[in-house]
């Protein structure tokens, strides 16, 4: 199991990387709310309101301080995921991803089966794999052909 190693000179500098971007998205949030013709409908997009959620824990956690309920805090890191949905919102602007997306829309139970035939492969090799470990580690030697080992 990997262990958390405290490193203070890289945490400010992630720390820096983040504030920034923060700093974009809300700039541009607030512009995009400055620039819209109705306040009302801008609020009422659903987009946007994933946008100000991925905002939102950093400035929770600027407020709070880091070690305010690591339970609590961990749940509002999720709420980062949002930046991934200004994703979509590019998507509709292009031709080429429309097309992409009608395709993957279409091959959907293809793909479907071609998922199934990797999860089973990885399924009986990863077996496999388990029980030549397992008996690696009992003390059972396997020996090699090339090597001219005896069993």
């Amino acid at each position: 199991m990997p262990v958390y190693r405290h490193n203070p000179p890289a945490e400010r500098i992630f720390f820096s990387i983040d504030a920034c971007c923060v700093s974009y998205f809300t700039i541009d949030i607030l512009l995009r709310l400055g620039s819209s013709p109705s306040k009302k409908k801008f609020l009422k997009e659903v987009l946007n309101w994933f946008d100000l959620l991925a905002v939102l824990p950093f400035y929770v956690e600027l407020l709070l301080g880091e070690n305010s309920g690591t339970d609590g805090m961990m749940a509002l890191r999720v709420l980062r995921l949002f930046r991934i949905t200004r994703v979509l919102k590019l998507i509709r602007h292009s031709q080429q991803m429309m097309l992409m997306l009608l395709v993957l829309r279409n091959c959907f139970s293809e793909l479907g089966i071609l998922f199934c035939t990797w999860l089973m492969g990885a399924l009986v090799f990863g077996t496999i794999m388990h029980y030549i470990e397992v008996d690696a580690d009992s003390g059972f030697d396997l020996f090699s052909m090339h090597a001219g080992g005896q069993p």
